[in-house]
């Protein structure tokens, strides 16, 4: 996990999931993407231990993107995903440590979202196989993970760069 050439670091190993979800949240019309990945927090690690990142769709619509690691704390698993209409709070809390669930923030206050309660790797598994066995698209087409890893590159090549990658 601390190896960015066998997929550690945040951005490869936490980031990756939130852009999917930004992805899958908000449409594949992304316009530009601006991005910092580097070892701020943990330079001594071969590994990024922080990921910035700012997505904007064609619409202008413009999301961050946050992931910094720590050496002690509580674990907590979400994202703050602040929008210009408002915010998405995600939590998957273990233990004592808070609530699962997701939160619309608007007009200072947050709404918890009613989220059905499943296990969604094994949902996820069962749709594939359904689609294989009848010759379907996936749920979750090439496509889509194609434009995950091109959103990850432009964020590193934002951050080599110093400047806002146009998609």
């Amino acid at each position: 996990m601390l190896d960015r050439q066998t997929g550690g670091g945040m951005a490869l190993m936490d980031g990756v999931h939130m852009i999917d979800r930004m992805l899958w949240l908000f449409g594949p019309d992304v316009h530009s993407v601006a991005g910092m990945v580097g070892n701020p927090v943990h330079p001594e690690i071969p590994a990024n231990d922080t990921s910035l990142t700012q997505i904007r769709w064609s619409s202008g619509m413009t999301v961050a993107v946050s992931r910094i690691a720590y050496r002690t704390g509580v674990i907590k698993y979400g994202a703050d995903t602040f929008c210009p209409g408002g915010q998405i709070k995600f939590r998957i809390a273990y233990g004592r440590h808070g609530t699962t669930g997701v939160w619309i923030g608007k007009n200072e206050e947050y709404a918890e979202v009613d989220v059905p309660q499943f296990n969604s790797l094994e949902q996820q598994f069962k749709e594939f196989v359904e689609a294989v066995n009848a010759g379907a698209e996936p749920p979750i087409t090439a496509t889509h993970g194609r434009q995950v890893i091109e959103v990850m590159e432009a964020m590193d090549r934002s951050s080599e760069t110093g400047r806002e990658v146009l998609m």
